[in-house]
């Protein structure tokens, strides 16, 4: 433990100048919410910001489902360049209609 930053300010307490050994308490609603964090990350992986020419689908509303192409994204709308009835089509979606394929 000496040689993990961090981790002997974490598991002790100084009294009197002198480091005394005592286990951190942590809320166990905490350690619920980080448990529900790891959970839901581990089964909706983050893969950084979507860019353009990245191929997305669509998660949300009447089109969910479909896959294309990313463009122009901007902070809170994308452009989805996709292929329906044998010709392309351009898409508006907002960034939360859509997820990396």
């Amino acid at each position: 433990m000496r040689c993990t930053h961090g981790a002997v300010a974490l598991a002790t307490e100084i009294h009197s100048g002198r480091f005394v050994p005592q286990i951190a308490y942590i809320d166990g609603l905490v350690i619920d919410r980080i448990r529900k964090a790891e959970a839901y990350l581990t089964e909706n992986p983050i893969d950084g910001p979507i860019q353009a020419g990245d191929k997305v689908r669509i998660v949300d509303g009447p089109l969910a489902g479909l896959e294309g192409l990313a463009s122009n994204a901007r902070q809170k709308r994308i452009e989805v360049l996709i292929e329906m009835m044998g010709q392309r089509q351009w898409l508006r979606c907002d960034l939360d209609q859509i997820i990396k394929a």
